[in-house]
């Protein structure tokens, strides 16, 4: 990577951080498409996977006053981390397409049945029923693009979860699915020296802006921070289709 674009890189880690601190999610959807413009994507997702595994861990830490808040939260992960290597196996081969459009089209279908019923809360029974599909689909997703927030982020907005457990619960998810793709991306031999420098840089830098963040969370509302994170959806969604022209 040049100096031009070590500093770009730094620059954007910086403000996805930002975001991501105060909503629990938008860090990868920031970045990846950056990185995308002067790297393959594959690498992209090799690069920014050890920073958001941190920021997911320091954001976990910080809400662990919120555990158990979500009944569906470790079937969830059980079936997100073995989903998140299988599709982590499949980086250098799968067609990014079709795996984009799926996570498009689910975004859409939570936006609609949130336009036509904004309370919209999954029951208790039916949540048990999908946890297993919601994990499998999140675990695939992290491991083969990078981004599972598109579903992680509906699945738990949908359960009528404080802005704290809200955290906590994506927080988790996207830290054990992200561990779990780096022990397949590292499995693979795709940590080269050449990716290893930029993917350790970020860190310090994304890490540095999470109190901003947090400070941030703590004074907006209950219905400020939801409306924020569904324009995040709706901002992934288009970054999603951007990135496929």
């Amino acid at each position: 990577m040049s100096d031009q674009e070590v500093m770009i890189l730094v620059g954007v880690a910086a403000a996805a951080s930002l975001v991501k601190s105060t909503l629990g999610v938008g860090y990868p959807i920031f970045l990846l498409p950056v990185l995308a413009l002067f790297m393959d994507l594959a690498d992209a997702i090799v690069v920014v996977a050890p920073s958001n595994l941190a920021m997911n861990a320091v954001l976990l830490w910080n809400v662990r006053s919120e555990a158990g808040k979500s009944h569906t939260l470790r079937r969830f992960l059980g079936w997100s981390i073995g989903f998140a290597i299988i599709g982590s196996l499949a980086v250098p081969i799968l067609p990014e397409v079709v795996l984009r459009l799926l996570l498009v089209g689910i975004v859409l279908v939570f936006l609609i049945n949130r336009r036509r019923s904004p309370q919209f809360v999954l029951s208790p029974q039916r949540a048990h029923t999908f946890t297993p599909a919601a994990g499998a689909l999140a675990g695939l997703f992290q491991g083969a693009t990078g981004v599972s927030g598109p579903v992680i982020t509906p699945w738990f907005l949908s359960q009528g979860l404080g802005r704290n457990a809200f955290v906590y619960s994506i927080s988790s998810a996207f830290a054990l699915a992200g561990l779990a793709q780096i022990v397949g991306l590292a499995g693979q031999g795709l940590f080269t020296d050449d990716l290893l420098f930029p993917s350790l840089l970020i860190i310090p830098v994304a890490l540095a802006i999470v109190p901003i963040g947090l400070w941030v969370r703590r004074r907006v509302s209950a219905e400020t921070f939801e409306g924020l994170v569904v324009l995040l959806l709706i901002g992934s969604a288009i970054a999603i289709l951007v990135r496929m022209f």
